[in-house]
C-alpha cells in the first residue's frame, strides 16, 4: 500500500503523488502564486484523515483561484463522495480533466484514458464509447456508467 506522499512544482502545475493520508502535506501550497493548478493524476489512495486534510485545505484556499487537472479515478471517488472537496460553495468547474477506467473483456485488461470536463459536458456518453484496448488492440469498454463518475458535476450551486 502507497504511503508516501509528495508535491513538487513542474510545468506550472503543482503535481501530488502518493497516498492522501495522515502524512498530505497540502499545507505547502498557501501562499502559492494563483492560479494553483493541482494535477493528481498519481494520487493512488485515500483515508479518512486524508480526506478531512483535503477538506481542510480547500477551506484555507478560500477563495484561490484553484483547478484540478488529470484526477485520478481516487480523486473522482472524492469529489463525488464530498462535494466539500470542491470548495465551500461547490465549485465543480474546478475539476479540468480526470481519468477514467476501461476494461478489455478479451484479454481482460484494464487501462485508463483522460478526459476533460468540457469534452463530457459537450458530447456525454458518445465520448467514453469503446476503443481498442491499448494492448491487444480489441474492444474495450468504460467500466460502469459514466453518470456515476460525473456525479461531482451536480453539486453546482
Amino acid at each position: 500500500m502507497t504511503t508516501h506522499f509528495d508535491i513538487n512544482l513542474h510545468g506550472g502545475f503543482w503535481h501530488v503523488e502518493g497516498a492522501l493520508n495522515e502524512n498530505a502535506r497540502l499545507g505547502e501550497l498557501f501562499g502559492a502564486e494563483p492560479p494553483v493548478r493541482l494535477n493528481l493524476a498519481r494520487v493512488k489512495t485515500t483515508n479518512s484523515l486524508g480526506i478531512k486534510i483535503f477538506v481542510r485545505f480547500m477551506e484555507g484556499m478560500g477563495k484561490t483561484e484553484l483547478e484540478f487537472h488529470e484526477c485520478s479515478y481516487v480523486m473522482l471517488e472524492l469529489f463525488n463522495s464530498f462535494p466539500a472537496a470542491l470548495g465551500q460553495p461547490t465549485q465543480p468547474k474546478r475539476v479540468k480533466s480526470f481519468y477514467l477506467p476501461f476494461a478489455c473483456a478479451a484479454g481482460g485488461h484494464q487501462f485508463a484514458v483522460l478526459y476533460t470536463t468540457a469534452q463530457i459536458e459537450k458530447d456525454g456518453e458518445a465520448a467514453v464509447g469503446p476503443r481498442p484496448c491499448q494492448k491487444c488492440k480489441k474492444e474495450a469498454t468504460l467500466e460502469g456508467r459514466l453518470d456515476d463518475y460525473m456525479t461531482f458535476l451536480s453539486h453546482d450551486p
